[in-house]
């Protein structure tokens, strides 16, 4: 019986060692699963930093876009107004005791409001 008993322990710890290293060749499959899903997170992090940034670009660009467009909208309504507006033709003022070299011509107002328009952009 001592025998038998002394079989039945040496089966158990067999058993036993078979058991654990199953157990840590399970654990270390885990370990490497979990591992690669972490480098995948990473990377999709990475990714999304990279992303984040190239939106802000596109914002910037989006806004410059914009503000160039209302710009040119501004200056396309302001052409409109002025071509719609009567012409009038250039005065002359004349100056009192003065010869008429002296006088002094005027252009119309939608010429002045343009030629300021377009200096004040020039600047």
């Amino acid at each position: 019986m001592a025998r038998a008993e002394l079989e039945c322990m040496r089966v158990n710890k067999e058993n036993a060692r078979a058991s654990h290293e199953r157990s840590k060749s399970q654990d270390g499959a885990i370990i490497k699963s979990l591992q690669g899903q972490l480098k995948e997170l990473h990377q999709a992090k990475a990714d999304l930093r990279s992303v984040e940034v190239e939106n802000k670009s596109l914002k910037k660009e989006i806004t410059s876009t914009v503000g160039y467009a209302a710009e040119l909208n501004w200056q396309l309504e302001t052409l409109k107004h002025e071509s719609s507006a009567p012409t009038e033709p250039p005065r002359t003022i004349c100056l009192p005791g003065r010869s008429a070299r002296h006088n002094m011509t005027i252009p119309n107002q939608a010429a002045v409001s343009s030629s300021a328009h377009n200096v004040l952009h020039m600047a």
